[in-house]
C-alpha cells in the first residue's frame, strides 16, 4: 500500500506514483503530485485511499466484480497513457465492501490550459448500493479532481441502470451526460461446450457459418506488420462504408502490438483464396472477452465470413479461459432507424443476453471553464 503515515499525529500520506512514457511524458510528469494530508478528525469522511502500483494485484482487484472490464484494466490505462492521457489507480479498502472498490481514472490536459478533463471508462467499480462506498468514491475522486486541477471528471458506469441510481449519484452532484462508449452490449455465456454455444445461435447464423466453411474461407491469426497494415485497409473502407469515423493505424497498431505478446489480444483474418476478406480483432481480460473492432471488403461478402469470424473468435476466447464474450455494442432501443441497429440484429443472432448500462455522469468542478470547453472539446474524450 502507498501509505505513509504516523500513528502519534494521525496523519495520513498518499504519494501518487505516475510513470512517464515517450509519448505524453511532458503532460504526465507535470501532473505529479503532492501527498495528500488526511486528519484524524477528517477520517470518516476520508477514508484511506491506495493508489496502486502492482499490475497482477490490481487486475485481479478489477476482475472480483462482476462489472469489472478491460476499460477499467492495467494494460488499457498504460495504451491510454501512450496518446496523452495520466491513468491514475485508486483502490479505497475500508469497511464492510468486498471486493474494495475501486477506479482508473484516466486525466488529459486541455490544449493550451493548466487544467484537465478526468474520465472513468466503465467505471468506478463498487456496489451502488453502499451509500458508504459511494460517497467515499465521490469524496476521494472530489480531492483528486482539485489536485489535477480538473474541470470535471466523468464516470461511466459499468452497471445496467436502475431506477435510483441516478437520484443517489445525483446527491453527489454527477449530473447524466452524453457517453463515450455504447450504452448497450451484447453478452455471451462461452461457459458451454462449443456445441451448445453454436446451438444456441439463431439457425440461419449457423447455417452461414457452415456456408463459409464449405466455400473454402478460412481464418488465421495476424502475424506480421503488413497483415495488419491490410486489416487496416479494410477497416478504412468499412469507415467509407457505412459512414463511421476510424482512428490512426498508429492506435489500433499499438494495442495490438503491446497486447499480443501476452496472448491476450488477436486479430483474426478471414481469406478465401488468398484473399482477404475480413477481420476481427478481440481482447482477453481474465475471464471475459470482447470484440473490438471489425472490418470487411466490399468483395466476397456472400461468403459470409464475419459469421465465421465470431465463431473462431467465440473459440480463441474459450481457449484462452474466458466464460464470456462481449460483442462491445448495439443498439440503446428497438428503433430500426437506430444507426446501429443493423450490427444490433447480426449481434443478436449470436445469441447472448443484451445489456443496457447506466450511462454517463459528470461531475463538474469548474462550472465557467467547463462551459467554455464543451464548445470547442468535441471527442476529447475519446
Amino acid at each position: 500500500m502507498d501509505i505513509k503515515g504516523s500513528p502519534s499525529t494521525g496523519r495520513v500520506y498518499y504519494f501518487p506514483c505516475i510513470h512517464s512514457t515517450r509519448r505524453g511524458s511532458a503532460l504526465v510528469d507535470s501532473m505529479a503530485l503532492p501527498a495528500v494530508v488526511a486528519e484524524r478528525d477528517d477520517w470518516a469522511q476520508w477514508r484511506p485511499v491506495e493508489l496502486a502500483r502492482d499490475q497482477r494485484r490490481w487486475d485481479a482487484l478489477v476482475s472480483a466484480h462482476q462489472e469489472g472490464g478491460f476499460l477499467q484494466s492495467w494494460a488499457w490505462g498504460r495504451f491510454k497513457q501512450h496518446f496523452g492521457w495520466a491513468p491514475v489507480r485508486l483502490v479505497l479498502p475500508f469497511g464492510h465492501t468486498t471486493p474494495p472498490a475501486v477506479a482508473q481514472v484516466l486525466f488529459r490536459r486541455l490544449p493550451y490550459s493548466p487544467y484537465t478533463v478526468g474520465y472513468l471508462p466503465r467505471g468506478p467499480l463498487l456496489d451502488y448500493h453502499d451509500d458508504e462506498a459511494l460517497g467515499a468514491m465521490a469524496g476521494a475522486l472530489d480531492r483528486l479532481a482539485r489536485r489535477y486541477r480538473a474541470i470535471s471528471i466523468t464516470w461511466e458506469l459499468s452497471v445496467p441502470g436502475e431506477p435510483d441510481l441516478t437520484a443517489r449519484l445525483v446527491q453527489y452532484n454527477l449530473r447524466p451526460t452524453k457517453g463515450v462508449q455504447h450504452g448497450a452490449t451484447r453478452v455471451i455465456d462461452i461457459s458451454p461446450s462449443l456445441e451448445e454455444i453454436i446451438a444456441r445461435q439463431k439457425p440461419k447464423w449457423r447455417s452461414n457459418t457452415r456456408l463459409a466453411l464449405k466455400h473454402g474461407v478460412r481464418v488465421r491469426q495476424a502475424a506480421t506488420p503488413d497483415d495488419f497494415s491490410a486489416w487496416y485497409g479494410l477497416l478504412e473502407t468499412t469507415s467509407a462504408r457505412d459512414g463511421f469515423t476510424v482512428r490512426g493505424l498508429d492506435y489500433y497498431r499499438h494495442f495490438w502490438e503491446s497486447t499480443r505478446g501476452s496472448g491476450d489480444t488477436v486479430l483474426l483474418l478471414a481469406e478465401h483464396e488468398g484473399t482477404l476478406l475480413a477481420g476481427i480483432m478481440a481482447h482477453r481480460f481474465v475471464h471475459e472477452a470482447t470484440y473490438l473492432y471489425g472490418a470487411s471488403g466490399d468483395a466476397g461478402r456472400n461468403l459470409m465470413p464475419n459469421h465465421l469470424l465470431q465463431a473462431e473468435a467465440m473459440r480463441w476466447a474459450k481457449e484462452r479461459g474466458a466464460d464470456r464474450y462481449d460483442m462491445f455494442g448495439i443498439a440503446a432501443s428497438d428503433d430500426p432507424a437506430d444507426p446501429l441497429a443493423g450490427i444490433s440484429r447480426f449481434k443478436a443472432g449470436f445469441g447472448g443476453e443484451a445489456i443496457h448500462y447506466a450511462g454517463a455522469f459528470e461531475r463538474v468542478y469548474h462550472p465557467l471553464l467547463h462551459a467554455a470547453v464543451q464548445r470547442v472539446r468535441a471527442g476529447a474524450l475519446g
